[in-house]
């Protein structure tokens, strides 16, 4: 969830781009390779992510995405692609 009424910024980058951060974002907090992250790679199963890796991934996406990201919001979230959906929806790519 977006906190204190932030809004996304609709617009300011592509879609596709976005994907690609998110993406080298995930590879680089969870040290796997990039081809390992796919939309339907699971963070804990197929990625290796623990509770402090996954702390740690949220925080750093919602830096990559200029949100500030609610911990109990992506608590469902068990995929790349699950999380790709998530930021998109509050990016509004």
């Amino acid at each position: 969830m977006v906190q204190d009424g932030a809004q996304p910024r609709a617009g300011h980058r592509p879609a596709a781009k976005l994907e690609a951060q998110v993406l080298a974002t995930i590879a680089t907090v969870l040290d796997v390779a990039p081809e390992q992250v796919t939309p339907v790679a699971r963070f804990r199963e197929d990625l290796g992510a623990d509770s402090l890796d996954l702390a740690q991934l949220i925080v750093a996406l919602g830096r990559t995405v200029d949100l500030r990201i609610e911990d109990d919001e992506v608590l469902t979230i068990a995929t790349v692609g699950e999380a790709l959906g998530y930021l998109q929806k509050y990016y509004r790519c």
